[in-house]
């Protein structure tokens, strides 16, 4: 243990002697060293990085509030077995949506406390205990917004857009965020006027090369606002209806993304994500660990579906590679795809 040990005959904690502190303070005490515990939480987390878990606290181990705070601002979560636990945990600054309610004998108190604070997890013991907790949850009726993504990209912007659009939710009943495209890349565009969505224009009525604006493919909106659908419905026809809703767009000028939604915006994306000598989501990217920072360093990045751009490996693989322009790409997904302008670009820095 790093920040208890002696010196001489003397014990020390961190850089504190164990006999002032006794001069001090009345027997029995306890003594907790932050550095410590701060050490011990980091190796523990570090073991798991690789599938980064949320790791919780058990608070019924010691639920001392300053140990539950330290905890909390390394990113900790919390494992509570009581309401009091509970409200412990989120007065030391533990985020709701990192805590997780176990036990057995909940009453119904603690869950509604549960529930209201929107926790992560509830544990439960029981057929009885599940039918409680969905029964209070009708009751309370359960609110707030909702966050959309698209699952097929990958945004990367300043949270302060994300922040102005939960300011907009206050007057309407969801955002949209969107962004500008040009006419050729086939997405529909949205029609805007004065900050308000009033539909969605169909890519074919568009006129070629020109700039326009389509949906991002994240939004939110207000859970009490939304109506009930069965069966199968389309997004611009319920959620997002600009006839019968009020919803208002967020326009994302600076930010990069990485979509996943056809062969060609996945290829154009990652180049674009590649070339860029300053990019705040390429660093995202390689500390955690999407993208080898070895291999861009080379000019140089393969990539399970074969992206590659370094020219060398263009004269050792040639038999595999299948040269593209700008414009046309294969779809032969099994064939590494090369775009000679930007292997150009690179060859000349």
């Amino acid at each position: 243990m790093q920040n208890l040990r002696y010196v001489g005959k003397n014990l020390f904690v961190e850089k504190l002697s164990i006999k002032n502190i006794l001069k001090k303070n009345k027997t029995p005490f306890y003594i907790y060293s932050e550095n410590q515990i701060t050490f011990n939480f980091l190796k523990f987390a570090n073991t798991f990085k690789k599938t980064n878990p949320l790791i919780c606290f058990a608070a019924k181990s010691n639920s001392n509030s300053n140990i539950l705070r330290i905890l909390g601002r390394l990113g900790a979560g919390a494992d509570v077995v009581s309401g009091g636990e509970l409200l412990k945990a989120l007065k030391a600054g533990i985020k709701p949506n990192k805590i997780v309610f176990s036990g057995v004998g909940k009453t119904e108190e603690e869950l509604k406390i549960a529930i209201n604070k929107r926790i992560l997890l509830i544990n439960c013991k029981s057929e009885s205990e599940a039918k409680l907790i969905n029964n209070l949850a009708k009751k309370l009726n359960y609110a707030g917004n909702l966050l959309i993504i698209n699952s097929d990209q990958f945004l990367y912007f300043q949270k302060t857009i994300f922040e102005n659009g939960l300011k907009l939710m206050e007057e309407s009943d969801g955002v949209l965020f969107s962004y500008e495209v040009n006419s050729n890349d086939l997405y529909g565009a949205l029609e805007i006027k004065d900050g308000l969505f009033k539909g969605v224009i169909a890519n074919n009525k568009i006129e070629r090369n020109t700039k326009m604006k389509t949906y991002t493919g994240m939004s939110l909106w207000n859970l009490e606002k939304m109506d009930q659908n069965e069966g199968r419905s389309y997004f611009f026809d319920s959620v997002a209806n600009a006839e019968k809703k009020v919803v208002k767009v967020v326009d994302i000028n600076d930010f990069e993304y990485w979509d996943f939604g056809t062969l060609k915006r996945y290829y154009n994306s990652m180049f674009e994500i590649l070339s860029t000598n300053k990019s705040a989501f390429k660093e995202f990217l390689v500390h955690n660990k999407a993208l080898d920072d070895k291999k861009i360093g080379l000019n140089c990045y393969n990539s399970k579906s074969g992206i590659n751009l370094s020219g060398d490996f263009i004269n050792n693989c040639f038999k595999s590679i299948y040269m593209a322009s700008s414009e046309i790409l294969p779809q032969e997904d099994e064939k590494s795809i090369i775009r000679f302008d930007l292997v150009e670009h690179i060859d000349s820095v």
